[in-house]
């Protein structure tokens, strides 16, 4: 069964890399660049796990980490 992944990456070059790994292994993969957008797609998909690229510009990982969860 196809489990839903969200994959937080701002670099459209890397994110399809990623993504297309993850399909071939049957998953569903919604790609968010920012996270205002994770957070939408968070309601849209109940993604099963979420993958943070390290190098987001706008935020430290750690932080995004933090309001995912208190913003989902």
């Amino acid at each position: 069964m196809s489990q839903p992944i969200l994959l937080i990456v701002e670099r459209a070059a890397i994110a399809n890399r990623v993504r297309d790994a993850f399909q071939a292994s049957g998953h569903q993969v919604t790609i968010a660049v920012d996270l205002d957008a994770a957070v939408n797609a968070c309601a849209k998909t109940e993604p099963r796990a979420v993958v943070i690229a390290s190098d987001l510009a706008v935020l430290a990982v750690e932080d995004a980490i933090t309001q995912l969860r208190a913003r989902a």
